[in-house]
């Protein structure tokens, strides 16, 4: 998690209050709600899937939906999360499920400036993967699939009077001799 904070924070810097402030095309805000995730100290991690990662916040207490995010010590130099507590308990891993932010909870992040502090790096606390599980592991309901138009029953003849079709029926019959 360290890494990711130092990496994040540093791209941070590409933004500017300038009319070019922002880094090539915005994607229609894409790269700009990066940015605001980001300043919160989360991220989500792929489109779709219910979970963010813990980076460095650049606030010291945001709220975003019911989640609450506090992180009293964070400046320039205390970047790094050394611990975290989620709803009153401690939260080892570096990562959140969408259902657990919005449930009205507060996030506190203990900041400081020891880079490679052991926060959120046990074995246990790895994210889920998105490669290796599906989506409806974290919970999220299947797409539907798009209604297909109904097949035209309905024909013109060459005169243009119109008629009714019959969709057309195969059985296949497999005959011995």
């Amino acid at each position: 998690p360290w890494r990711t904070a130092a990496v994040t924070r540093s791209l941070r810097t590409v933004f500017r209050p300038v009319p070019q402030g922002l880094p090539g095309n915005d994607d229609l805000g894409g790269l700009s709600g990066w940015y605001v995730w980001n300043a919160l100290g989360l991220s989500p991690v792929t489109p779709g899937a219910p979970f963010y990662v813990i980076g460095s916040p650049m606030f010291e207490k945001a709220s975003v939906g019911g989640l609450t995010i506090e992180a009293p010590r964070v400046s320039d130099s205390n970047q790094y999360v050394q611990s975290a507590r989620l709803g009153g308990r401690p939260l080892g891993r570096a990562w959140l499920f969408d259902s657990e932010w919005r449930r009205g909870r507060t996030l506190v992040l203990n900041m400081g400036s020891k880079a490679g502090a052991p926060w959120g790096t046990s074995s246990k606390s790895v994210p889920p993967s998105v490669t290796g599980s599906s989506l409806a592991s974290f919970g999220c309901a299947p797409a539907r699939p798009a209604p297909q138009p109904p097949a035209p029953h309905a024909a013109t003849a060459r005169d243009g009077r119109h008629f009714r079709q019959s969709p057309m029926r195969v059985r296949a019959e497999r005959h011995h001799h």
